[in-house]
């Protein structure tokens, strides 16, 4: 698992595997939001598996699939998770659709 880190309460990352969570907890966050839309490519975890194992080790998750673009409902939802419980890993099939939908949801 790749971080990157965008700001001092957000870090992005690729897909995880649910063997990422005790490693995504060890580092700290806690938080994690899902920008990958369920059914984007072969062979992914759907972010319900994921959420279960998340929460199951105390993190907050949030889905917020960004695929064909941005609303402004997104980029509020996205704000608010963000802003709740943070440091918070974004993770989507590289983490860029994270990071980018991060610098919206701060901008507004």
């Amino acid at each position: 698992m790749k971080l990157t880190k965008i700001s001092n309460d957000f870090t992005v990352t690729g897909q995880i595997a649910v063997a990422d969570i005790p490693e995504i907890v060890a580092a700290g966050f806690k938080t994690l939001i899902c920008n990958r839309p369920d059914n984007e490519g072969h062979g992914q975890i759907n972010h319900d598996v994921i959420q279960s194992a998340a929460e199951k080790a105390g993190l907050a998750f949030h889905y917020i699939p960004v695929g064909g673009g941005l609303t402004m409902d997104t980029v509020k939802t996205m704000k608010a998770a963000v802003t709740q419980n943070t440091p918070a890993l974004g993770y989507c099939l590289s983490g860029s659709r994270a990071a980018t939908l991060y610098q919206y949801a701060m901008q507004n």
